[in-house]
């Protein structure tokens, strides 16, 4: 069940970075400079994934697998809000792009 945690904190990172150029083209193209935002994955891939798993574990010890339940639930929510964001700036990204 951790590796499913973690797995899922990465592929909530992937989807963040993926957003977080998405916004930084949109801001680029609005102060007239070429669509080409970066992220830095260093700082996010191992803290973010180590943070959720110490989540799970310590709700774990509170309550048997309170953490797995809590934090997939919330995992699978932020995963799912990111890409509706993508979603909505991806569409932004293209009109202002033509």
């Amino acid at each position: 069940m951790y590796l499913f945690i973690l797995i899922l904190s990465v592929i909530s990172c992937f989807v963040g970075f993926v957003l977080e150029v998405a916004e930084g083209n949109i801001c680029h193209i609005q102060n007239g400079r070429l669509p080409n935002a970066g992220v830095a994955i260093f700082p996010n891939i191992p803290v973010v994934p180590l943070i959720y798993v110490l989540v799970v574990w310590l709700l774990n010890h509170l309550y048997q697998d309170l953490g797995f339940i809590v934090v997939a639930t919330y995992a699978v929510l932020g995963i799912g809000v990111q890409l509706f964001q993508y979603r909505k700036a991806n569409r932004q990204l293209k009109t202002l792009n033509t």
